[in-house]
Formats: structure tokens, C-alpha cells, sequence
């Protein structure tokens, strides 16, 4: 796998990495995002721009961030098989705040639906998986994609935060940081309030990742909630 960094609102063209060895007569090369069974069709693809072996992002946002996947079919002794490259790509920096205009708007309420919405306030986030003590097995070389599900309140959801911790080190400042990515929050609404998921991708797993500690941390002003 190979890692490369982009800043928001950075121009960027990466090419297939070592693929050119097995494109000699220049067949077309397919791009797929994270689990995506879809490749990214050649030419304008949203926010991204496909040309052969070249992945283009004109302005790099959060949501560009993950792993990328370019393929190649060749045929060798009249069999077909596929070559891959993984490509995992990390943004650095916030998105730029979109300011937006609302009016303004008084809400008044009974008393009993003030305590209601008192007592659900004051709710502390609960993990939902995984559990503590899970082990998670991904073959070496291989790369292994995590998640941490929180159900919490829905108007807490933003002020609640998950994060993933190495070896209780944040994922940046650990020994993992070039081969893991942690995604962005997701927030999802269910019926006993929302789910908020948040992924950690780990890619070319090796020996010493056996034995690492790997845990999800939740906290809002109510408390604190961690699972190992």
C-alpha cells in the first residue's frame, strides 16, 4: 500500500503507483474508493476527475480523505488476471465553515416537555460496539477497517465526541500514523435517539500490530465511556 498527504483546497493528481510494467500497451486502469464496487467513471466523477492512470481531486475537501484502489487487467500466458495498487490518502485541515442565515425563532414549551428534554440532556454516550475484549484477525499485509458505533442523545451528537486511540496515543501521534486513517464522524438518527459511527482503516497489517491495544473513547459533558 502507499500513503500520500493533501491539505484542503490543494490541487491534486496522483497516478497509479508502480503499474507501469504491466500497462505497456496503455489499457485502461479502473480507480474504486473504500469498499466501493463501482470504479469511478473516466473523465468527471463529482469532485473528482479520472484520466487513465491519473486520479485528479481539483480541490481536496475531508471527504476525499480514505483509501483508493486502481486496478489493471492484464492477460499473461493467455490468463487474465488483475493487478491492484492501494492508495490511502490523508487531508490535513478543516473544511472551510459555510456561513448560512436563519431566521430567528422563539420556542416556548409546557413544563413537562422542559423536564423531558432536561433529563435526556443530561445523557451520557453509550458505545454500542464493538465490545470490550473484541479481536479483530486480518492476515498480514492485509488491511483491517474498524468501527465504533455511540448511541446518544440527538441534540448531543455534536457536541459528542469519539475518538480512536493506539496504544491509548491519538491515531496521528502513533506508531500506526502513515498506515491509519480515521474517518469522519457519521451521525444517524434511530428511534432511541442517534447513532454516531465513526471508522478506523488500517492498511498493510504487520507482526507488531498484534499486539497493539486499539480503543474507541466517547465523551460528552455528561461523561466519559471507553471500550478496549
Amino acid at each position: 500500500s502507499y500513503s500520500i498527504s493533501a491539505t484542503v483546497g490543494e490541487k491534486l493528481n496522483f497516478r497509479c503507483p508502480s503499474l507501469s510494467d504491466f500497462n505497456r500497451t496503455n489499457r485502461l486502469i479502473e480507480w474504486y474508493k473504500e469498499n466501493s464496487s463501482t470504479a469511478f467513471q473516466s473523465g468527471r466523477a463529482g469532485s473528482l476527475r479520472v484520466d487513465s492512470a491519473n486520479l485528479k481531486i481539483p480541490g481536496v475537501s475531508r471527504s476525499h480523505a480514505g483509501m483508493y484502489t486502481c486496478q489493471l487487467r492484464v492477460l499473461i500466458d493467455q490468463q487474465q488476471y488483475k493487478v491492484s495498487r492501494v492508495v490511502l490518502l490523508h487531508v490535513q485541515g478543516p473544511d472551510p465553515e459555510i456561513s448560512t442565515s436563519a431566521p430567528d425563532v422563539t420556542v416556548t414549551s409546557d413544563p413537562e416537555r422542559s423536564s423531558t428534554f432536561s433529563t435526556d440532556h443530561a445523557s451520557p454516550p453509550v458505545i454500542v460496539s464493538p465490545l470490550n475484549g473484541s479481536i479483530f484477525e486480518s492476515p498480514h499485509g492485509s488491511g483491517l477497517e474498524l468501527w465504533c458505533k455511540v448511541l446518544t442523545g440527538c441534540h448531543q451528537a455534536d457536541s459528542t465526541e469519539v475518538t480512536w486511540l493506539v496504544n491509548g496515543q491519538s491515531v496521528d501521534s502513533s506508531y500506526l500514523d502513515g498506515r491509519a486513517l480515521q474517518g469522519e464522524k457519521r451521525v444517524t438518527r434511530v428511534t432511541d435517539g442517534c447513532h454516531i459511527d465513526l471508522r478506523l482503516i488500517v492498511v498493510g497489517i504487520t507482526e507488531e500490530d498484534m499486539k497493539t491495544e486499539l480503543k474507541c473513547v466517547t465523551q460528552n459533558q455528561s461523561r466519559a465511556q471507553e471500550v478496549v
